[in-house]
């Protein structure tokens, strides 16, 4: 039996294209921009630099978590309250909204167009709301939006919730896995079915305690602190994904064999899970598309490597928060989102310190005389 580890609230949050962090004091630094920026602006060096430099999320009630996919990020309140921003091409962030009728918020979802968030209200345990054009709310129907948040149907006693590009899934106090919404690539670990609009239970999966979801793919933790996962690409045996169904859940491995987690995180070609003694060990299906892959995400083999409290994954990049507060990325930095400054760290295939002090100069204001 692995040993427990005590839940952490996530304080790293990343977008397709920016890098979000939670500070102690519930502040919120961000690098990056969104994912537009990139492909409509040419990339200079003073682009990178700019965009490179942390800056605060005004606006903000102080936070106690975040989650972040695409362009959007979330944050729980104190009170338990939901506020949410959009990184925009300039780099800036869009004023915080305040999503009414979300109330005693404990965990959030946040997918490429739609969030939800799960509460300690037994009437209203799961809110969902955004887009609804692969039945990602859970509401029996495919409607194109939904501004208001509402609960998906006959999802009660839940107890975790992730999301993907256009998918959901949710784990029961009982440790039944439901999800819903998009299944084309096998996310929803269910057969012959292109969408799902309500949840629906994952057959033959063990009693699980914890689940993840990115991208095209879930992953679930098991009362015996194993990992599963299932989805396009799923990366949980480099070596032999390519001839397994991807619509059935198999263990996550990594290069040395079989994974405790206490957490998981997933995203387009890589799967990293934390392990209970705060160290990672990460898989990839594609070595040359994957950023990051898995060995430059494996701490180093030292015995100070076991301080990593928590792992963030996007298509591009990835991140890791250790115990001491220092954020260290690899991976793609067209946008500025490993908080790197350096044109020649376009990608890195090593992991830079994300600065999130104000120490770094502007770039683009002229020096003082």
């Amino acid at each position: 039996m692995a040993p427990h580890a005590e839940a952490i609230a996530p304080r790293l949050a990343l977008g397709d294209c920016h890098t979000c962090v939670l500070q102690e004091h519930g502040a919120v630094r961000c690098v990056g921009a969104t994912r537009a920026r990139a492909a409509a602006t040419p990339t200079t060096r003073e682009v990178i630099a700019r965009l490179a430099r942390a800056r605060s999320i005004e606006g903000l009630a102080p936070l106690r978590s975040i989650a972040a996919a695409g362009a959007h990020t979330c944050g729980i309140t104190a009170t338990g309250a939901v506020q949410c921003w959009d990184m925009l091409e300039t780099g800036a962030a869009s004023t915080p909204t305040t999503i009414a009728g979300v109330e005693d918020a404990t965990q959030l979802a946040v997918g490429a167009t739609f969030r939800c968030a799960l509460t300690s209200r037994r009437d209203r345990p799961v809110l969902c709301w955004g887009s609804n054009d692969h039945g990602q709310l859970g509401r029996a129907t495919r409607t194109q939006t939904a501004e208001s948040a509402a609960p998906p149907l006959g999802l009660g006693d839940v107890t975790t919730i992730a999301a993907g590009i256009a998918h959901a899934c949710a784990t029961r106090r009982d440790g039944a896995v439901l999800c819903w919404g998009n299944n084309d690539h096998g996310q929803l670990g269910l057969r012959d079915a292109a969408i799902v609009t309500t949840p629906t239970r994952i057959e033959g999966l063990p009693s699980a305690r914890g689940v993840a979801a990115g991208s095209n793919q879930s992953c679930a933790i098991s009362a015996d602190y194993s990992a599963r996962c299932w989805g396009e690409e799923y990366v949980g045996d480099p070596h032999h994904q390519l001839s397994r169904p991807r619509d059935r859940p198999s263990e996550f491995v990594d290069l040395q064999g079989r994974v405790f987690a206490r957490s998981v995180a997933t995203a387009r070609f890589a799967t990293c899970v934390l392990t209970p003694e705060y160290s990672t060990a990460c898989a990839s299906s594609d070595a040359s598309r994957s950023l990051p892959d898995y060995t430059a995400i494996e701490p180093e083999a030292r015995t100070d490597a076991r301080d990593v409290v928590q792992v963030g994954l996007s298509d591009a990049h990835g991140c890791r928060l250790r115990r001491d507060g220092r954020v260290e990325c690899v991976g793609a930095n067209d946008c500025g989102q490993l908080g790197s400054p350096s044109y020649a760290e376009m990608h890195s295939a090593r992991f830079v310190r994300l600065e999130l002090s104000d120490t770094r100069a502007d770039p683009t204001t002229p020096p003082a005389r």
